[in-house]
């Protein structure tokens, strides 16, 4: 998940990610997370979401993942 565009999450947008994730581990799909801001690390962090989601720096996402490089805002 690519939150380049992503300035702000509330209580709601937090429920709305752990809703999608844990739809999506319960198929077996894991989660990767990139382009943080500095205020979204945070709130990832105090929410607990980076317990649940994997978060890569985007030099880490592309590396994983070269595909999506032209997809990706950089």
């Amino acid at each position: 998940m690519d939150f380049h565009s992503v300035k702000f999450l509330d209580s709601s947008g937090i429920g709305a990610v752990i809703k999608a994730s844990s739809a999506l581990h319960n198929r077996g799909v894991e989660i990767f997370v990139t382009n943080l801001n500095k205020n979204l690390n945070s709130v990832f962090r105090l929410s607990g979401l980076n317990h649940i989601l994997s978060i890569l720096t985007l030099d880490e996402y592309l590396s994983k993942f070269p595909e999506f490089q032209k997809t990706l805002e950089v």
